[in-house]
């Protein structure tokens, strides 16, 4: 596992959240791709607004993982996105940490490191995106 990923360990969840004051699940991504790859990613809070739907967080994933700087890989490893269906919808994305492990976080849990394998994501799996930017 990344030695870095317990650095994001706790922040608060929080929709529209971007920064360590609380994150949503898209936030912690663009947050860890900030502060450890130096890249700044589309923050894409115009697309969902403060209280999302499920609809609208699925248009803003469709939208964002199409840009060509996102690759489907078949492989992961460390920074790359995992989409996640919820509800039936592929609405939840968490970053690849370490083999079957995630650095995640959702309505009510701060973010914390999951296994892909286990339980409750294993089935859920939607695909992988890496950053080709």
């Amino acid at each position: 596992m990344s030695k870095w990923a317990k650095d994001y360990v706790g922040i608060p969840f929080r929709f529209g959240g971007r920064d360590r004051r609380g994150l949503d699940c898209y936030g912690l991504v663009v947050l860890v791709y900030r502060e450890q790859f130096g890249i700044e990613l589309p923050d894409y809070l115009t697309h969902y607004g403060p209280e999302p739907t499920r609809h609208t967080l699925q248009r803003t994933y469709e939208t964002a993982l199409s840009q060509p700087c996102w690759q489907l890989t078949k492989r992961p490893r460390t920074g790359d996105v995992v989409l996640l269906k919820v509800f039936g919808l592929p609405i939840h994305c968490g970053l690849i940490v370490g083999r079957y492990t995630m650095l995640n976080t959702r309505i009510d849990v701060a973010s914390c490191l999951e296994r892909l394998d286990g339980f409750q994501w294993r089935d859920r799996v939607v695909g992988y995106f890496r950053y080709d930017g």
